[in-house]
């Protein structure tokens, strides 16, 4: 709510209302047998939007664009700076509790049980998160590029963000961390502002 995406969907619908001869209620005259309203209430949190979102391996393959993968960015991830991050990658499962400072300053990688970690990792400094969690139902090994859309906790304190991994971006990024360290580029960029959610 209050994203420009769902406020563009509610002007499209309420368009389609208006074709097919509904007033809207504000200047509907007390006869008219169609009316339709758009109420308003102030959201307590601002809007969040996706605007922008990239993912590269240095030295890999084509990076992952927002442009062609529309559910990468998790909802409520913060921007990167505008030149976006580069950092090392480490993968989660291979840290313990007691050792999740390794964290600090690098992209972790989680899938499977130790998704559930990455607020943890965040707290013990990690700058963001590669996710991968397609169910079977899915079928990620045939539809190879898809991603479900997905959401992470605001956090407003670390400022962190989240991408979400498809098969085949999964699969790049797993062989490139067995041969050897990786560095990724993340950019993200989000709008957020106060806004009235629309019904």
């Amino acid at each position: 709510p209050g994203s420009v995406g769902f406020d563009t969907t509610i002007a499209y619908f309420a368009g389609i209302l208006a074709h097919a001869g509904y007033v809207a209620a504000d200047s509907a005259s007390a006869d008219a047998p169609l009316v339709y309203r758009i109420e308003h209430r102030p959201m307590a949190q601002p809007s969040w939007s996706p605007v922008e979102a990239s993912l590269a391996i240095e030295g890999g393959p084509t990076p992952l664009r927002f442009a062609t993968n529309r559910n990468m960015l998790a909802i409520n991830s913060w921007p990167t700076p505008d030149s976006g991050v580069v950092a090392s990658v480490v993968d989660l499962s291979t840290l313990s509790p007691d050792s999740l400072d390794q964290a600090a300053g690098k992209v972790v990688y989680a899938e499977g049980p130790a998704v559930r970690q990455v607020a943890t990792a965040r707290q013990h400094g990690a700058i963001g998160a590669l996710v991968y969690r397609m169910p079977p139902y899915t079928q990620p090994a045939v539809n190879r590029t898809s991603i479900q859309f997905g959401s992470m906790r605001p956090d407003s304190v670390h400022h962190a963000w989240q991408i979400f991994l498809s098969y085949a971006a999964r699969e790049s990024l797993t062989s490139a961390m067995a041969a050897g360290p990786v560095r990724v580029r993340v950019r993200a960029q989000v709008d957020r502002h106060p806004a009235d959610e629309l019904t």
